[in-house]
């Protein structure tokens, strides 16, 4: 009992030990399925994140260079007929609206005028404007204007070359979008060897440059043109959250100052402007102390990116969902079949306790072995019968622990169990039959032995049952004699004679003699 008890610890520990393998290998192996799909899609965003980044970053450069070409050209026309007229201005002993008045009729110029100690001459369709800017030469300041833009209207009127105004706001125009222009202004010499300043307007419609209104990039980000003292000149499309009339204090001024000599590359940063993180390309114009350049915000960005990753992404999550799939498939059959050998092996497990416990229980000694004769398994009987325990005989030949001789002559004989496994059949009881146990003491037995077969039919083994028949066999003898002698002077008696008498008859028969009785 104690070696079943023992081996029954055995194999549940092995049975807990083995038990959720397969379930825990199917997660581990979906897991690791998972991680790598994830991976993959992670490196692929990232590539695509810096491929879109790269192309949207190259978009903006050539969108900069565009912006950048058409402002200078413009603003080259612009100095080109300011510097004429003034010319002409310069040479006339009587300037008057006349020399005016082409520049009234060139494109991006509304309003014009020429302003001098002597002459106060103004033509255009904006003369309120006009005469504010010749107010400050006189040192009045617009209620409606900042620090910042009467400093930079003053600057100019004091330059001698070309000059660009900053923004300023037209109060004759009712639309917040559309009251937005700048002034530039030209110095002109006269004869009388005062100085005179001509200045045209150049109104912006919704916060769009003249030059730009026929460029197909506009729609792709947020146009600037921006001044070196960091005051816009133009930005488009209009927003409402911009201050026109102040100075800038957004990542494209900071890289304007902090890298003016490699401005043309792409940046990044928070813009308080538009409240959000923006990419840059900008390209200086420094003939006239401008940049120019196009910004795009990061959702633009990751639109593009999503476009471009919606399919991966499909795919990534189909390769979830049939990867999660087949594992909840195989888990779910694991158990199925995992749940039925549990109940296979509890079956055979109770089974064989069972049998143990049968074994242990009955009276004959029972030894099994394998197919090659060695010994196996044998009950407490058979213990104490061959004088071997279970774990000194396990693994020995059944003949070294089932020793068994001939009562008749003490001879050796053949060992039941081998001959089960050598006729493949079942050896029946064989009487008189002395077993010698491991101590040398002899006993009176009765055996026999069958061969174990499984469902093929093919051998594994036999089993030998045995039982001590000694107190039989004593008791048998001591009826014999009774039988056969005189109970008060123990000398055989009539039946014994008439035995030993039939048995002198047939051997005389046998050996054709005569017999003689005296």
């Amino acid at each position: 009992m104690q070696n079943a008890e023992s081996s029954s610890m055995q194999w549940s520990k092995a049975r807990r030990s083995a038990e959720g393998y397969t379930g825990r290998w199917l997660r581990a192996a979906w897991l690791l399925i998972a991680l790598l799909i994830l991976f993959a899609w992670l490196i692929l965003a990232v590539i695509t994140w810096d491929v879109v980044n790269t192309e949207q970053g190259r978009v903006l450069q050539e969108n900069a260079f565009s912006l950048a070409r058409t402002s200078e050209l413009q603003l080259s026309d612009i100095d080109s007929s300011l510097s004429l007229i003034a010319m002409l201005i310069a040479n006339s002993t009587s300037p008057n609206v006349r020399f005016l008045l082409p520049l009234i009729h060139l494109a991006p110029i509304r309003s014009v005028g020429l302003f001098s100690a002597k002459h106060d001459l103004v033509a255009g369709e904006n003369p309120v404007l006009l005469r504010q800017l010749w107010e400050l030469a006189t040192s009045s300041r617009p209620r409606s204007w900042t620090p910042a833009q009467v400093a930079a209207v003053r600057h100019c009127l004091r330059d001698k070359s070309f000059c660009i105004g900053p923004l300023l706001p037209d109060p004759t125009v009712a639309s917040a979008a559309s009251r937005w222009g700048f002034p530039v202004f030209q110095r002109v010499s006269e004869h009388s060897g005062q100085a005179s300043s001509l200045i045209a307007w150049i109104p912006l419609n919704g916060g769009l440059f003249p030059a730009w209104s026929g460029l197909h990039l506009l729609h792709q980000g947020d146009s600037f043109l921006l001044r070196s003292d960091g005051m816009l000149l133009s930005r488009y499309p209009y927003s409402p959250k911009v201050d026109y009339a102040g100075v800038q204090t957004g990542i494209v001024v900071k890289h304007w100052l902090m890298e003016i000599s490699s401005f043309t590359r792409t940046f990044s940063g928070y813009s308080s402007a538009a409240h959000g993180w923006r990419i840059c390309a900008a390209q200086p114009i420094g003939e006239y102390h401008l940049v120019a350049g196009q910004c795009v915000g990061r959702s633009i960005l990751a639109t593009s990116w999503w476009r471009s990753m919606r399919w991966p992404t499909a795919g990534a999550l189909l390769l979830l969902f049939l990867s999660f799939f087949l594992y909840y498939y195989l888990a779910r059959t694991n158990r199925s079949r995992e749940l039925e050998r549990r109940t296979a092996e509890k079956e055979i497990w109770e089974a064989k306790e069972r049998a143990e416990v049968t074994l242990s229980s009955i009276g004959d000694g029972v030894i099994s072995t394998d197919c090659s004769g060695l010994v196996t398994n044998m009950n407490p009987i058979a213990e104490s019968l061959t004088s071997w325990t279970l774990a000194e005989a396990r693994g020995k030949p059944i003949t070294q622990v089932f020793s068994i001789v001939s009562e008749a002559d003490g001879r050796p004989v053949a060992n039941p169990a081998e001959r089960a496994l050598t006729e493949g059949r079942v050896v029946g009881l064989a009487n008189h039959t002395i077993l010698i146990d491991r101590q040398g003491q002899r006993r009176n037995i009765e055996d026999s032995a069958a061969p174990i077969r499984d469902r093929s039919g093919k051998v594994l083994g036999t089993v030998l049952v045995f039982h001590d028949v000694s107190e039989k066999h004593e008791l048998l003898t001591r009826l014999s004699y009774q039988a056969t002698h005189d109970l008060l002077t123990g000398l055989p008696n009539r039946v014994l004679f008439q035995e030993h008498l039939e048995q002198a008859m047939r051997k005389a028969k046998h050996n054709e003699s005569l017999l003689v009785i005296a």
